[in-house]
């Protein structure tokens, strides 16, 4: 479970953060989103943005969202447990960004190599399962669920999509 709310502050986003992993299952990972004094306190893992400086030295961190296929291989060099590559399919939450497509998650997944891809941006769960033949991992997802009337069928509906 991946944690990004850029406007509040360090103090709200923190209890939130610590609201949310009390209510995960045990089995599930929360990474939070460029916050790494917030990840080191609930030791959860840190997302980094693409431009985002590496944290110091020590500090661990998981994964990074990319936008291209030099990013995508950065990445990988640099250490990263997954990458959530985008935008793939156009979408509200990056209004004007060119989507790379299926051939452009392609080739990120490929650089990327063995570290797991999720694609993001205009997900579906039609679209889901041609991520998944494309060579990603899986989906991320923001606007598939939190603008459904029935996020829990949306979810479902995702999952049925990814098999």
């Amino acid at each position: 479970m991946l944690l990004r709310e850029r406007d509040l502050p360090d103090d709200a986003y923190a209890r939130l953060a610590r609201r949310l992993r009390d209510a995960l299952p045990a089995e599930a990972i929360l990474a939070v989103h460029g916050r790494p004094q917030v990840a080191a306190s609930l030791r959860a893992g840190l997302h980094l943005a693409e431009a985002a400086p590496l944290p110091p030295a020590g500090m661990a961190w998981h994964g990074r969202s990319v936008h291209g296929v030099e990013a995508a291989r950065e990445a990988r060099r640099a250490g990263a447990v997954y990458v959530i590559a985008g935008t793939i399919f156009e979408s509200a939450g990056k209004p004007g960004a060119a989507p790379v497509g299926l051939p452009g998650l392609r080739a990120m997944c490929a650089v990327a190599a063995p570290v797991p891809v999720y694609g993001i941006g205009g997900m579906d769960a039609a679209r889901a399962g041609d991520v998944r033949a494309a060579g990603a991992h899986g989906v991320a997802v923001v606007g598939a669920i939190l603008e459904a009337d029935d996020p829990g069928a949306a979810v479902r509906a995702l999952l049925q999509g990814l098999d």
